[in-house]
């Protein structure tokens, strides 16, 4: 498993042999991705909500305007989401015709998307007037500590919205035996 910074401290003393190169965050945006295909198929011109523009909430974004979806981006920092958005216009292939659409406040954001990915490291509240600002049958997945009241929930059951936690267990499990195929296949 890939441990970071940690990796380099203990070199000396681990045995590489036993090592599996890992990137969780690698494997958190994977696994976004591809709950977003299961429910899209391809995801060109997909309606799709970032919410936290960290390491996560970045990489997602980048990879959702690689595969021509319709992005908007908020963070907490307005600023900062804006800047995101022009880093992600530059380092996106030049082929890629989508760009990403920076949002002051979550909730012009994530009206009218088909899909919303909550990725910030801190608790996030989606009150009433958010909820009913959601379209019906909208997708959210949450990679944090997304708090919804009984109100909210009621809202979402009416409006047909979906709400689950991201599970990342299955990608590295496939990463696991990726590398137990490589590794018995003739070189």
């Amino acid at each position: 498993i890939y441990l970071g910074n940690i990796e380099g401290l203990v070199d000396k003393t681990i045995d590489h042999k036993k090592v599996i190169n890992i990137w969780p965050n690698t494997i958190t945006v994977e696994a976004c991705i591809s709950l977003a295909s299961n429910i899209k198929g391809p995801l060109s011109n997909t309606k799709l909500a970032v919410i936290g523009m960290g390491n996560i909430g970045f990489k997602l974004a980048l990879r959702l305007v690689e595969s021509g979806c319709k992005t908007s981006i908020c963070s907490s920092d307005f600023n900062s989401t804006l800047l995101t958005a022009r880093i992600i216009d530059q380092i996106k292939p030049k082929n890629t015709i989508s760009s990403p659409t920076p949002f002051r406040e979550i909730m012009p954001c994530v009206a009218d998307q088909d899909i919303i990915f909550v990725c910030t490291g801190s608790s996030l509240v989606i009150d009433e007037k958010i909820a009913k600002n959601l379209s019906e049958n909208t997708k959210i997945f949450s990679l944090s500590n997304l708090k919804i009241s009984e109100d909210v929930d009621k809202i979402f059951n009416e409006k047909k919205i979906t709400f689950s936690i991201v599970d990342i267990n299955q990608f590295y499990f496939l990463e696991v035996l990726k590398r137990e195929i490589i590794q018995k296949s003739p070189k």
